[in-house]
C-alpha cells in the first residue's frame, strides 16, 4: 500500500517523464498487473476485458501505469477510457489509446465519467470537450393525458428474427453517435428487465418505430423511443409512449423516467406533454473528442 502511495502521489524517482515505452496491456499481463486501489477491476474482470477488447489498453514499461480502453456502448465507431491510472506517463498513454483508436478506423473516443470526474482538466488540455449535453425527464405517475387518433398501429414483441427491422429502424432514426450496435442491442435484449417493442402499421405490418424500457421494481426507465423520420409528424411517438408507459405500469411501474440530448427539442415537447419534468442536478455531459480532426 505504501508503495502505491508513493507511486500515485510523488511518482517513482526511477522513471522519468518519457523514460517508459508503451506497449500493449495483455491477458498475459492481467494477473500482475499492480491497479489502483479504486479501479473498477481485479485480476479476472481485467483478464476479461482484455479478451474482448484486445489492443486498446496500454501500459508503460517499468512503471505500474496503465490505461484500459474499450468501444463505448459496444459502438464500432467509439473508443471509450474506462480507466487512467498514472502519473508520470499520462500522456503519452492517453495518446497511445487514440492512435490505436484511429488505427482501427474509429471516429471518436469518450471519456468515462468517473474517469473524467477526476481528471478534468487534463482532458480539457488534451482536446476533449462535451460532445453531447445528456438532460434528464421524471414522471411522478403512469398517467397519460392524450390518446392516439391517426392510423391504426400495433407493437409486437421483439426477438432475434426482427434484429435487422430493428436496426435499420434506429440507425435511420438516431444520430450516428447514439447508434445501437449488432453486439449492443444483442446485448441489451438479453437483460432480463428489459422490454422491446416495434411499432408496426396495421394496413401494411411497415415498421415505423420502436420504444424499449428497463424496469427497476416500481420504477419503469425508457431506454428508447424512436419513430423513423418518413412517419415523423403523424403522433406515432405519442402512440408508441403512451404504449410504454401503460407496459410499465402492468409490470409495477409507479413513475418513469429518461433521458435524451439537450438537442433533441422534438422529443422534449413530446415528453413534456406527457407531463414528464426535467431533474436538473441529473443532468450531465458526454466527454470526448473526434479522432479525424
Amino acid at each position: 500500500m505504501f508503495e502505491q502511495l508513493r507511486q500515485r502521489f510523488g511518482g517513482d524517482p526511477k522513471y522519468k517523464r518519457g523514460s517508459s515505452d508503451i506497449v500493449e496491456l495483455t491477458t498475459a499481463d492481467a494477473a500482475n498487473m499492480n491497479l489502483s486501489w479504486n479501479s473498477r477491476f481485479n485480476s479476472a474482470t481485467l483478464h476479461n476485458q482484455l479478451l474482448l477488447y484486445p489492443g486498446l489498453s496500454m501500459r508503460a514499461l517499468g512503471s505500474p501505469e496503465y490505461i484500459i480502453g474499450d468501444l463505448w456502448r459496444k459502438h464500432e465507431g467509439v473508443g471509450h477510457i474506462t480507466e487512467l491510472w498514472a502519473r508520470t506517463h499520462r500522456k503519452e498513454l492517453l495518446e497511445s489509446l487514440e492512435a490505436a483508436c484511429r488505427q482501427r478506423k474509429l471516429q471518436a473516443i469518450v471519456v468515462s465519467n468517473d474517469e473524467h470526474a477526476e481528471n478534468p482538466r487534463f482532458y480539457f488540455d488534451a482536446g476533449y470537450g462535451v460532445l453531447e449535453n445528456i438532460i434528464y425527464y421524471d414522471k411522478p405517475d403512469t398517467i397519460i393525458y392524450e390518446s392516439f387518433q391517426g392510423m391504426p398501429l400495433f407493437t409486437i414483441s421483439y426477438n432475434q428474427m426482427l434484429e435487422e427491422d430493428l436496426l435499420i429502424v434506429d440507425h435511420v432514426t438516431f444520430p450516428w453517435l447514439w447508434w445501437n450496435s449488432r453486439a449492443e442491442m444483442r446485448f441489451y435484449a438479453r437483460q432480463p428487465d428489459v422490454t422491446i417493442q416495434i411499432c408496426c402499421r396495421s394496413k401494411d405490418n411497415k415498421p415505423v418505430g420502436y420504444f424499449s424500457f428497463t424496469m427497476y421494481e416500481r420504477w419503469g426507465h425508457l431506454d428508447r423511443l424512436a419513430v423513423t423520420p418518413e412517419f415523423q409528424g403523424m403522433g406515432y411517438g405519442a402512440y408508441q409512449l403512451s404504449a410504454a408507459i401503460k407496459m410499465m405500469e402492468a409490470k409495477g411501474a409507479r413513475r418513469v423516467t429518461l433521458s435524451t440530448q439537450l438537442t433533441n427539442y422534438q422529443s422534449q415537447r413530446l415528453y413534456e406533454r406527457f407531463g414528464f419534468k426535467k431533474v436538473q442536478n441529473l443532468e450531465y455531459n458526454l466527454i470526448g473528442r473526434w479522432l479525424n480532426q
